[in-house]
């Protein structure tokens, strides 16, 4: 740490001598005053030795003005360090410490830029396998017929007996008639209605003029072997199920950004590999693989950006790269396959680019500075908000980061001498219980959900243009989520657009029965998969407002691993298009109605004083009304909200509620 004038200097953030080993402070406004009372005729009273000189300019009183420091209500003025009156006293918080060096100045943009990348990755990784397991058009071979030199075309047309589908009549892709065509003429054959027919015998041919080659048509994983590609969804779930826990457990061990890192490297490494296997085994194997550290490569990002702005900049920092680098990187992929026509070099294409995220070591990206102070390295977080502060072009005074120093050790050790509340001790409250219970239920629906639309491919448009169209979905939804969030509030907003869905998937289920109306099935789509994202958003959002502090990482855990389970499901869902075109929406249409439904329950969160212990989370929003909204208005409320909220953050209440 630095010295202080007059004082020497000193180690951990102490003063280098003297009596009290304490932080130094600035004297109170009150305290100078006093001084400059009794001091004696033509003798102006000063500060401590050093201070003065140390902060020359920020203690000329002519030209102070108030330090810009964000208020409990999250009204934090931007702009850099003005020469501004030193608070009353620096409590050592962070948040306080982090508006000193600067909560969105040059640093932040240019840690806001380099950590776009996940955001790409996590669209390849996630919906990278739908191009890989793409299932082109096909028919059974015949190679007496091909021996004869006949098309394709003509074997089809010949072989294949036709079947009532959902889209129409047409030829079978799994049967063929049992003929002998090396044996009869087939220029005067012609099959009867009740000629026998049998699997294909010969194996498949396949028209590569939509869909390229795949590893379904490399290794015929068709008809009766249409399981495997399934099964090897259901791997990649199962791999997120426990990565979920095992990568979460890792970051609060080891740290953000070694987690980050290593999470893009095993997917990409992983998806990589994928290119060069054919074996069922090895491939579901890699996808579980890629699946484990699937859900880290994004939320180390967030955790970082987050971390390292402003209250009022961190809705901006999570969503803005959710409605840019996410959706871009959902809406150009489809196109990357189109262009390079085999699933081999699409895997290549779609992992290697994630061992860039090595770079970030280079690069300078940081730890999080929260998780060195959790953990008690608060000298190696100093530094890093040293270097913050020079980044962004702020002068903080020494005695700031020694009085952060001591604090934040201080902290440490109460935290580590203090039991932590289990799961259990949460479970014993009957509110708390029945929320958690809901929350976990809510996201399995919700995830099952996002996922049965997300990955739909049976849409009467081509499959690069309807997936390119419902990736583009993410950038107005996430924009959406923003204002509904900062207007309607959590709980309708949750169950507004979770009902919405469902109401556009009964739709989308009857369009596709019906066939022959891309536009109209594509736009109802559209919206469908808007209204679920929208209700995806804002699901995490109550995650991280209901659960109380205390319990709020194990809690949330538990509620992924369940999603992540019931997203296994999925896969199943989906391959019930092979039955009726209808049926995966019409399933959707009943989780997200669940969804809906059960959110409804759960207590308003908006510009609410969030709940800390178990015991706050049991009682908050016990005296909330069903039919009752909230929206953000400064002046609103009653008198004793007012007061409880000024109690609370030190000026009125930010929320109003009335009966609908």
């Amino acid at each position: 740490m630095g010295s202080t004038a007059g004082t020497g200097s000193g180690q951990d953030g102490g003063p280098g001598r003297g009596a009290e080993q304490r932080p130094l402070q600035p004297p109170a406004p009150d305290v100078l005053a006093r001084q400059r009372r009794t001091a004696p005729s033509g003798e102006q009273a000063t500060p401590r030795a050093g201070w003065q000189e140390r902060l020359a300019p920020l203690a000329q009183e002519e030209r102070m003005t108030p330090l810009q420091t964000p208020d409990k209500c999250g009204q934090s003025p931007s702009g850099s360090l003005p020469a501004g009156r030193w608070p009353k006293k620096f409590e050592g918080d962070f948040d306080e410490l982090l508006n000193l060096v600067g909560d969105f100045g040059r640093f932040q943009w240019r840690l806001f830029l380099l950590l776009q990348l996940p955001f790409f990755f996590l669209a390849f990784n996630y919906f990278g396998q739908i191009w890989l397991t793409l299932e082109p058009d096909h028919w059974c071979r015949v190679p007496a017929l091909e021996a004869r030199g006949w098309t394709q075309q003509q074997i089809r047309n010949l072989s294949s007996p036709l079947e009532t589908r959902s889209t129409g009549v047409k030829h079978s892709q799994c049967r063929m008639y049992d003929v002998d065509f090396g044996t009869v003429d087939p220029d005067s054959w012609a099959p009867a209605n009740d000629t026998p027919t049998v699997a294909c015998r010969h194996g498949w041919a396949y028209d590569f003029s939509l869909i390229y080659p795949t590893i379904v048509s490399d290794n015929d994983w068709v008809c009766d072997q249409a399981w495997k590609p399934t099964l090897a969804y259901s791997a990649f779930f199962a791999g997120s199920m426990v990565g979920t826990v095992g990568f979460s457990h890792l970051s609060d061990r080891v740290g953000r950004l070694p987690v980050l890192v290593l999470s893009n490297i095993v997917c990409g490494v992983a998806g990589f590999a994928c290119a060069f296997v054919s074996s069922l085994p090895v491939f579901a194997s890699l996808r579980f693989v890629a699946g484990l550290a699937n859900n880290q490569m994004t939320t180390q990002a967030i955790v970082l950006m987050s971390e390292f702005v402003g209250p009022r900049h961190r809705a901006m920092v999570v969503n803005v790269p959710l409605a840019t680098s996410l959706c871009g990187g959902m809406v150009i992929m489809p196109w990357i396959a189109r262009l390079l026509y085999h699933w081999t070099y699409v895997a290549m294409a779609f992992s290697a680019p994630m061992l860039l995220t090595l770079l970030y070591y280079l690069l300078g990206v940081p730890e999080s500075c929260r998780w060195l102070q959790h953990v008690g390295r608060v000298d190696a977080a100093v530094r890093e908000m040293r270097a913050i502060a020079k980044e962004n072009g702020r002068d903080v005074p020494d005695e700031v980061f020694e009085s952060f120093t001591v604090a934040a050790k201080r902290h440490h050790d109460l935290e580590e001498s203090q039991p932590r509340p289990s799961l259990l001790d949460a479970l014993r409250l009957p509110r708390l219980r029945l929320r958690l219970l809901t929350i976990t239920v809510a996201t399995m629906a919700t995830l099952l959900a996002f996922d049965l639309i997300a990955r739909s491919t049976e849409l009467d448009l081509d499959v690069y243009t309807s997936q390119s169209l419902l990736g583009l979905t993410e950038a107005p939804a996430d924009l959406f989520t923003w204002l509904l969030l900062e207007t309607l509030g959590r709980r309708w907003s949750m169950c507004g657009s979770m009902v919405t869905a469902s109401g556009l998937a009964l739709g989308l289920s009857s369009l596709l029965r019906e066939g022959g109306r891309p536009i109209a099935s594509t736009t109802v789509a559209f919206l469908c998969r808007c209204s679920v994202t929208v209700g995806f958003n804002v699901l995490w959002s109550q995650h991280m407002e209901l659960v109380p502090t205390v319990i709020r990482g194990r809690a949330c855990g538990v509620a992924n691993v369940a999603g992540h389970a019931c997203v296994m499901l999925s896969p199943v869902v989906l391959s019930l298009a092979r039955v009726d075109r209808g049926l995966p929406a019409l399933v959707l249409a009943a989780v997200a109605l669940l969804g809906g439904l059960v959110t409804s329950t759960l207590p308003e969160t908006s510009h609410r004083p969030l709940p800390d212990t178990l015991e706050q989370g049991d009682a908050f929003g016990h005296d909330q009304r069903f039919f009752q909204c909230f929206w953000y208005n400064p002046c609103g409320g009653s008198a004793e909200e007012k007061a409880a909220d000024r109690e609370m953050y030190g000026c009125d209440n930010a929320a109003a509620a009335v009966e609908e």
